[in-house]
């Protein structure tokens, strides 16, 4: 997403209906981002108001420019999300792959929005693995950073996507006859 130039001037000079604007503009992109970290409406708008929030405080140290400034606010609100999985203690648990529901009311043939099918997909993973699994192959994130991110090893990592994988398959082949 590009933000827009007077939007993104704006907020550098602290304006109020600048940083209306940009969370206006941001809202739904970022909403959609956190339903794959957290599972909860009123969490999801709470990292989003306190990622804003430190948008509009450290926006002099946004080194870039209109171009990559929601990237750069994509990388904070992230960031805000994981610290609150950290709070919660929802990136320490781990559940056997065992655990894998049989069946759902979701009929995943019928489902027309992508976005919806995977917080659906990652609603079924652990924590700690969703929230590895989307940063990795979501969001474009290497292991290393992963790993520095969440303070877990490389190798931690790597498992965690090869057990999302793993746990994905699984589950869409046990769903499939729905």
């Amino acid at each position: 997403m590009k933000i827009d130039k007077n939007i993104f001037q704006s907020c550098q000079n602290k304006e109020r209906k600048g940083q209306e604007a940009l969370y206006r503009q941001c809202y739904p992109d970022l909403m959609r981002l956190l339903f794959r970290y957290v599972r909860v409406d009123a969490d999801a708008a709470d990292i989003l108001n306190k990622g804003m929030l430190k948008v509009f405080l450290k926006i002099e140290q946004f080194g870039g420019n209109e171009d990559n400034f929601f990237g750069w606010i994509k990388r904070v609100v992230i960031n805000e999300a994981l610290d609150h999985l950290r709070a919660g203690n929802k990136l320490s648990s781990a559940e056997p792959i065992d655990n894998i529901p049989e069946k759902t009311e979701l009929n995943l043939a019928e489902e027309k929005d992508a976005t919806q099918m995977m917080q659906f997909l990652l609603s079924q993973l652990p924590d700690l693995t969703a929230t590895v699994f989307n940063l990795y192959a979501l969001e474009g994130y290497s292991h290393a950073e992963i790993a520095e991110m969440l303070e877990i090893s490389v190798a931690n990592s790597k498992w965690h996507v090869f057990s999302a994988r793993k746990r994905l398959q699984l589950y869409l082949q046990q769903n499939s006859q729905l």
